[in-house]
């Protein structure tokens, strides 16, 4: 035990929320006991392990919310993706026909839009993480730690990170694009040169 004034002088210690201190093995339950008796000691005594596990459980929480708005996100991609589809579908109802009578198979036919939609989810995909570094840059978010609670963090994505973005991006488009692609191959071709 110290006192405080002299802590603050031999330590530099300028009144901050935390004290880390190091305890012979198997005293830290009789510590512990000491400072919540102490009527006069107005502190929490925290082990180690415990403290960084209440870390990480607001990093979980932080994570799951994060999650929770990412999964909003992609099911209004899903339903924009889906909407583009079913224009680009209408749009080329002739050239499916057309497609139909020089012998390309229903299969071929929902093969060629999802991979469309596939490779119109990755290149948003691509603009999206292109725009994210760029905004991150403009307004220093790579460069300065931020927090949340005790918690620091800083925006650094790793390459990890961004192809499962991008992976994710391309499995969302394919996602907006089935039942388009389901529809443009149901198309019949009397139907399809009706329609031309």
């Amino acid at each position: 035990m110290t006192d405080n004034d002299d802590l603050r002088v031999d330590r530099h210690w300028n009144g901050e929320s935390a004290l880390h201190v190091v305890l012979k093995a198997g005293t830290e339950a009789a510590f512990q006991s000491a400072l919540q008796t102490d009527g006069r000691l107005k502190l929490d005594a925290i082990s180690e392990p415990a403290y960084y596990a209440s870390q990480t459980q607001i990093a979980k929480q932080l994570q799951s919310l994060g999650l929770i708005v990412a999964i909003v996100l992609a099911i209004a991609a899903i339903f924009g993706g889906m909407n583009t589809m079913y224009t680009a579908v209408a749009r080329r109802q002739r050239e499916i026909g057309v497609m139909r009578v020089l012998g390309f198979s229903r299969a071929n036919i929902l093969i060629s839009f999802l991979v469309e939609s596939a490779i119109l989810g990755l290149v948003a995909g691509i603009v999206g993480v292109i725009l994210a570094m760029l905004v991150a840059w403009m307004t220093g978010l790579d460069s300065r730690l931020m927090t949340v609670g005790t918690i620091f963090f800083s925006y650094r994505p790793t390459p990890s990170a961004i192809l499962a973005g991008l992976i994710a991006a391309a499995t969302i488009g394919v996602a907006g694009g089935m039942l388009p692609a389901w529809r443009a191959a149901r198309i019949g071709v009397i139907e399809a040169i009706r329609e031309a």
